[in-house]
């Protein structure tokens, strides 16, 4: 006996008349629900889940700044990361007064979290393109700058 995704059993479940004529998809970006959606609906346009991708670099975002926080108390420097996480993961125009002077701050040290932060805050103009063309080009020379960049989580 197969077992079969969920994401498997609905185009199942639809059949493959309808599944041709779906347009349009927004899921996870992961292996197996890519491999159905090229299977069953190779036609579709996938969509990227906003959220998804967020949460995604605030997360990889997160990790970095607390690997190189603890990196910085074992080697005895400066803890300027310490009680700095919001700074670094709100939205600024979200920032308090005192989180604004404190990333002002952060941007002027050479640091991973750093450009961590600016990739992540540059990711954000992929979501103002209409043009899936310029979209997939900004997409793609984002992707080059984050893997160039060498910070594992972005």
């Amino acid at each position: 006996m197969v077992l079969r995704s969920g994401f498997e059993e609905f185009f199942t479940l639809i059949g493959p008349d309808l599944a041709g004529k779906i347009a349009f998809i927004c899921s996870d970006m992961g292996r197996p629900y890519l491999a159905a959606i090229v299977k069953r609906c190779p036609q579709a346009l996938n969509i990227l889940d906003r959220f998804l991708r967020v949460a995604e670099l605030n997360q990889g975002l997160d990790e970095v700044r607390a690997d190189e926080a603890r990196h910085m108390v074992r080697q005895r420097y400066e803890p300027v990361l310490k009680n700095e996480r919001w700074c670094l993961l709100k939205r600024p125009e979200n920032l308090t007064d005192k989180q604004n002077i404190s990333l002002r701050e952060l941007l002027a040290y050479n640091l991973k979290s750093v450009r961590a932060y600016l990739l992540m805050e540059e990711f954000q103009l992929f979501w103002e393109y209409e043009s899936p063309a310029w979209a997939a080009e900004f997409l793609d020379a984002w992707r080059k700058r984050a893997m160039r960049s060498r910070i594992e989580p972005m």
